[in-house]
C-alpha cells in the first residue's frame, strides 16, 4: 500500500490556500478594475494587496498555548 505523504506537503497546502485567497480577491475586485481609470486602478490594487495581507495573517495564525487549555 502506498502512503499519501509528499515531501513538501505543508508548503503546498499553504501555497494552495494563498492562491485560492488571491483568486477570490481578484474576482471580487474585477468589476471595479474594468470601470476604473489608471489612478483608481492603483488605489484598487493597493486595497487588493491589503486584503491579501489580512487573509495571510488569518492563514498564519497560531493559537497561544494559553488558549489551548
Amino acid at each position: 500500500m502506498k502512503n499519501k505523504f509528499v515531501a513538501d506537503g505543508s508548503q503546498r497546502l499553504w501555497l494552495g490556500k494563498k492562491a485560492l485567497a488571491s483568486e477570490s480577491i481578484e474576482t471580487e475586485y474585477a468589476a471595479e478594475l474594468v470601470k476604473a481609470n489608471p489612478e483608481e486602478m492603483e488605489n484598487i490594487r493597493e486595497q487588493m494587496a491589503a486584503e491579501v495581507l489580512r487573509r495571510e495573517e488569518v492563514l498564519n495564525h497560531k493559537p497561544s498555548p494559553g488558549t489551548l487549555w
